[in-house]
C-alpha cells in the first residue's frame, strides 16, 4: 500500500486542516489535495499507517461529512480500507489507542498569558467546550460536546499561533488501563488522577468507568 485516498470531504476542508489531523499518527510524506472533487490523497513515510489510520478515523466525521476511505497499491489498484478493518482492529489494539479519537483533547504548548477561559472562548467559536482545565502551566484539557467536535478542533487548532506560540494538540484517550500516549505516561497519569469533579461527571459513561478504573489502579499509583 502506497497511499491512502480520502473521498467525500467536506467543502470546508482544507490542506492545512487535513495536515493537522492525519499528521498525529506518522511521519507524512506528502498531501495531494483536490478541493473541487473534494478528495485527497494522503501518504505516510512509513506504508503500514495508511490502513491503520483508515482504521482510526472510519467512523468519524469532518465538518460534517463523513470520509470514504480507499487504499492506493503501487500497481494503481484499489481496494477499500474497510475490507481489512476487522483483522487490523484485533491485531493492532495498541496502535489504535494512541491518539484514537475522542472528546477529550489536550493543548499544550499554551502561552502563560492565555487563560483557560480565552481558550475555551477560543473553541467555542467553533465547537461546543462543555468544559477546560489547566493542567501544567502550559497544558489545558478540552472535554467537548462529541468526538465529532473534538476532531474538527484538531483539524482547525493544531499548529495554530497563539501569542507568539504554536498550540499543540492531541486526543487523550485509554485503553488497557494505561494511557494512549506513552511518552508522557507519568504526567498524564497523575492528571488523570486530578481531573476535575466536573469534568469526570461530563464524561460519557463508559469513558468514565475507564477512566476511574485506570486512576484507581496500582500500576498508576506506582508511577
Amino acid at each position: 500500500v502506497v497511499g491512502l485516498s480520502v473521498s467525500c470531504l467536506s467543502e470546508e476542508i482544507g490542506h492545512k486542516n487535513l495536515f493537522n489531523l492525519f499528521s498525529l499518527y506518522g511521519e507524512l510524506a506528502k498531501i495531494d489535495m483536490d478541493r473541487e472533487k473534494r478528495t485527497a490523497l494522503v501518504t505516510y513515510k512509513d506504508s503500514k499507517q495508511h490502513q491503520k489510520v483508515a482504521s482510526l478515523l472510519a467512523d468519524v466525521s469532518l465538518f460534517g461529512a463523513k470520509p470514504h476511505y480507499t487504499l492506493v497499491k503501487s500497481d494503481g489498484s484499489t481496494t477499500d480500507a474497510a475490507s481489512g478493518m476487522d483483522t487490523l482492529l484485533n491485531a493492532s489494539e495498541n496502535m489504535l489507542a494512541d491518539n484514537a479519537p475522542s472528546c477529550l483533547l489536550e493543548f499544550t504548548n499554551v502561552p502563560k498569558n492565555v487563560s483557560t477561559a480565552t481558550l475555551k472562548g477560543l473553541l467555542d467559536n467553533f465547537e461546543v467546550v462543555k468544559s477546560a482545565q489547566r493542567i501544567t502551566e502550559s497544558t489545558v484539557r478540552c472535554l467537548f460536546e462529541t468526538v465529532d467536535a473534538a476532531v474538527a478542533a484538531v483539524c482547525r487548532f493544531g499548529n495554530k499561533p497563539v501569542c507568539g506560540k504554536s498550540l499543540k494538540v492531541n486526543f487523550v484517550s485509554v485503553a488497557d488501563g494505561k494511557l494512549a500516549d506513552k511518552r508522557n505516561v507519568k504526567a498524564k497519569a497523575y492528571s488523570m488522577q486530578n481531573l476535575s469533579e466536573e469534568m469526570r461527571e461530563r464524561l460519557p459513561l463508559q469513558e468514565r468507568k475507564v477512566w476511574e478504573n485506570a486512576c484507581s489502579s496500582s500500576r498508576f499509583l506506582a508511577l
